[in-house]
């Protein structure tokens, strides 16, 4: 996915799967594509080819010196648990700026209540609500990350001894749930791939 943004109306869209993405513009915005791993690109809209196809270059990321360590299921488990238990998404940032809304601590005098207009600004502008936005989409693609940690060809493979051809097809017939595979524990997960597996080979 990649982040489309209209400098003019500070407007922000992310792409689907596919690359497609709607934005509003008129003639002569600079609209500005960029996303991790991708060179930054910026194209100025003529307001006649209104379906553009913009290609973009990857782009390496230097990193220093990494150690690869195996990540223990446990640890993992417990990581995705607390990642799931305090959610930087698009909802708990709403929540959190409606929470600062009500300022207690203006100039009026002790107990005194008013409105944070910080917080207003945050709750209703363009750019907060394209800031909310693009946290839940961050959010959506770190739960799809730690899915796909959980349950994978590899992970699959190691459980029922399938492989190649066999392991495609139990891919395709065992689509668990993102939600369940998050929240099941090692116990719940490998039974739910092997009733999957007994399953599949009772229909040939």
């Amino acid at each position: 996915m990649v982040n489309v943004t209209n400098q003019r109306s500070k407007q922000i869209v992310v792409t689907n799967d596919r690359g497609d993405f709607y934005i509003r513009a008129q003639k002569g915005d600079s609209i500005i594509i960029s996303s991790v791993g991708f060179q930054r690109l910026g194209i100025k809209f003529d307001g006649i080819n209104k379906e553009p196809v913009i290609k973009i270059k990857q782009e390496a990321i230097p990193l220093g010196a990494l150690v690869v360590k195996d990540k223990k299921s446990e640890n993992l488990y417990q990581e995705i648990q607390d990642f799931l238990n305090n959610p930087q998404d698009g909802k708990s940032i709403k929540n959190e700026t409606l929470k600062k809304l009500i300022n207690t601590n203006t100039s009026s005098g002790a107990g005194s209540v008013g409105v944070s207009i910080d917080a207003l600004y945050e709750l209703f502008s363009k750019e907060g609500k394209s800031k909310r936005k693009v946290a839940q989409f961050q959010y959506e693609d770190a739960k799809k990350f730690y899915a796909q940690l959980r349950y994978n060809k590899q992970v699959v493979s190691h459980i029922t001894g399938l492989q190649n051809e066999q392991l495609d097809y139990f891919m395709k017939y065992c689509e668990l749930p993102e939600e369940f595979i998050l929240r099941a524990t090692d116990y719940d997960l490998t039974y739910r791939i092997l009733s999957c597996h007994q399953n599949l080979k009772k229909k040939f």
